[in-house]
């Protein structure tokens, strides 16, 4: 079993060339200077304060893995999703999957990645509530998907942690843990030995918890 060291290299990683707005810059903008892409109803308004202070609420409660998991699948989206799936939708997902699931494990993000990944696959189907008009479903960051788009946002994430667990735990060696991490979330994972620690065989064991085992039948004896 190989871990993905949940380090500095790899953030900064999946941060660069991002479709983000640079926060200082979106902080300074009017409530009306930034408007949402929907797929049917064209340019809608938004909040951006609303958000970042909905965004902040969540990383202050679960961790700043919350962030990291978010720019990880907005890099996995500019790699592997071109049609219109956007980071509101995405940070929303991953926020929801978190409350579903629980809180993370900020020591191994690969390990995060790969849970929240197929939590977000299994509730694909549901609606995705925009965080700043929770109460709304006109607002919803779902509409207008079809039941085609919402099987391509499905396996977008359901072939990620496939790739990633079978890079985690599917392999010994660095480099084809390496190469099917990459595969998963494109070229932005460094291509970068250094950033996978083996997970010793007994560590792994040692991880498992420990469950009572029902003792073995004794025949009974007659002596003389």
């Amino acid at each position: 079993m190989v871990e993905f060291a949940a380090n500095d290299s790899v953030r900064k990683a999946f941060l660069r060339d991002s479709r983000e707005l640079d926060e200082h810059i979106y902080l300074e903008l009017a409530d009306a200077e930034i408007i949402l892409a929907h797929r049917e109803r064209g340019w809608i308004e938004s909040d951006p304060r609303r958000l970042e202070r909905w965004f902040t609420n969540a990383i202050d409660f679960y961790g700043e893995i919350v962030r990291d998991i978010s720019r990880a699948f907005k890099a996995l989206r500019d790699a592997r999703f071109d049609d219109g799936l956007s980071s509101i939708c995405i940070m929303a997902s991953v926020v929801r999957a978190i409350e579903r699931i629980g809180k993370p494990d900020a020591s191994r993000l690969d390990l995060a990645l790969i849970n929240v990944a197929r939590e977000i696959a299994r509730r694909a189907g549901e609606p995705v509530h925009n965080p700043v008009f929770p109460e709304d479903p006109g607002k919803h960051l779902c509409l207008g998907w079809s039941e085609e788009y919402r099987e391509k946002v499905r396996a977008l994430f359901r072939d990620a942690a496939d790739q990633l667990e079978e890079a985690v735990e599917g392999t010994f060696h660095k480099s084809i843990a390496l190469n099917r991490a990459r595969a998963a979330f494109g070229p932005r994972v460094p291509d970068d030995e250094n950033l996978i620690a083996l997970t010793s065989v007994v560590a792994t064991v040692r991880s498992i918890p420990a469950e009572h085992q029902p003792q073995a039948m004794v025949p009974r004896t007659r002596s003389g």
